[in-house]
C-alpha cells in the first residue's frame, strides 16, 4: 500500500511539473524607423561645430538625441 502512495505522489508531481511548463510569448520589437534628410551640422554660440545624431531606442515613439563632439 505504501508503494502505491509513492507512485501516485510521483505521478501528481510529474503532472504538476508538466502542467506548469508553458511557452511564454515574447513581444516582438518593431523595426526602428529610418531617419533621412537630417542636417547634421549645427553651431553653438562659440562657433564650434557639433554633430547631433538620433539614437533610436526599442520603442517606436522614443528618439533620444545625443550630442557628439
Amino acid at each position: 500500500m505504501n508503494n502505491q502512495y509513492k507512485l501516485v505522489a510521483c505521478l501528481f508531481a510529474i503532472l504538476f511539473i508538466v502542467g506548469s511548463c508553458r511557452k511564454e510569448t515574447v513581444e516582438q520589437i518593431e523595426d526602428a524607423p529610418v531617419l533621412t534628410g537630417l542636417d547634421a551640422d549645427y553651431y553653438v554660440l562659440v562657433r564650434e561645430s557639433i554633430t547631433i545624431k538620433p539614437v533610436i531606442q526599442n520603442r517606436v515613439d522614443s528618439i533620444e538625441w545625443v550630442l557628439d563632439g
